[in-house]
């Protein structure tokens, strides 16, 4: 689940032959040095992009799947300064949040690193993240940043959890049921999603609150607006502990009388897309997730009838 790109970025040469690891200034990522700089497009040919080449297996850049791209965003943790643009590349098992293939990595890279690229738009979606405070006895313990879901559930326990649910400071509702998820628009089509939750695109600013196996028919997912403050609470006559995680990460355990309260991140993970708008989500719910709102064949329309000529 390590992303070796985030501390070996690709190099960019100008001449062939094996590549050499990145000096500081010539990551793109990376603050540049006074003296370094990208070559302009009246110095010839654009450069050749080449990996690193190392013995050394850290060394070696790897494209994975979503995991990778959840990992990525929980490193910016302090959500003290912004966050830089974010473009992932396919080799994962679903790749929802990888909208780019592995194999056009190379002509991707180039076209946005080279100085060019302005003659063509580049599209990007800023995908909001969450805060996560977790408090014990009333004093804040952790803070994580979740891109897809807080998960709040009975761990081991096979005993239903009793929790309660706070919106901006009043009491929602009292959920008794396997769990709760807290979840951005891009959790919508994760565990959210496998619970009952509804799918919400990356640009609806908003919060899905799912509950898991509730025991009662008449709570249904319920979408706040991406402002508001919600706070998980353990009562403390609650028959067992519960477990909480974050992004399917940093499992903790949850002791009676603690909460965790979510809120909207300062600065959200902008990702780069094919697409603009939220076409390439569209995309990635009929092609990857199979979604479809008839029972007959998907037909070749594309556009709607005022688009076509």
């Amino acid at each position: 689940d390590r992303c070796d790109l985030l501390h070996h970025p690709i190099a960019w040469e100008r001449t062939p032959g094996p590549a050499q690891p990145h000096a500081a200034g010539s990551c793109p990522l990376c603050p540049p040095a006074p003296s370094s700089r990208l070559p302009r497009s009246d110095e010839g040919p654009p450069p050749t992009l080449a990996l690193p080449h190392t013995d050394s297996h850290a060394h070696n850049p790897r494209f994975t799947g979503d995991g990778t791209v959840l990992h990525l965003a929980s490193l910016f943790a302090d959500d003290a300064r912004p966050i830089p643009p974010v473009i992932s590349f396919a080799m994962g098992t679903l790749g929802f949040l990888t909208p780019f293939s592995a194999g056009e990595a190379e002509a991707v890279l180039a076209k946005l690193l080279w100085p060019p690229w302005q003659a063509e738009p580049v599209f990007c979606t800023l995908r909001t993240r969450r805060q996560c405070e977790v408090y014990w006895a009333g004093r804040m313990q952790r803070v994580h940043m979740v891109l897809n879901e807080c998960l709040v559930d009975r761990g081991a326990s096979p005993a239903m959890v009793l929790l309660e649910c706070f919106v901006d400071g009043r009491h929602a509702t009292t959920v008794q049921a396997d769990g709760l998820i807290i979840a951005p628009p891009s959790g919508s089509t994760a565990y959210s999603m496998s619970a009952g939750g509804p799918m919400v695109a990356p640009s609806v600013p908003c919060t899905i609150i799912t509950p898991v196996a509730p025991h009662s028919l008449s709570f249904r997912p319920l979408v706040v607006p991406e402002n508001s403050v919600i706070e998980v609470h353990l009562p403390s006559n609650s028959r067992a502990q519960a477990r909480a995680s974050f992004d399917g990460r940093h499992a903790m355990r949850m002791l009676r009388d603690s909460s965790i309260v979510c809120r909207a991140s300062r600065y959200a993970l902008p990702m780069i897309n094919r697409h603009p708008l939220d076409e390439d989500w569209y995309e990635g719910i009929t092609q990857k997730l199979r979604w479809t709102g008839s029972l007959r064949p998907l037909t070749s329309v594309t556009h709607p009838p005022r688009d076509r000529t």
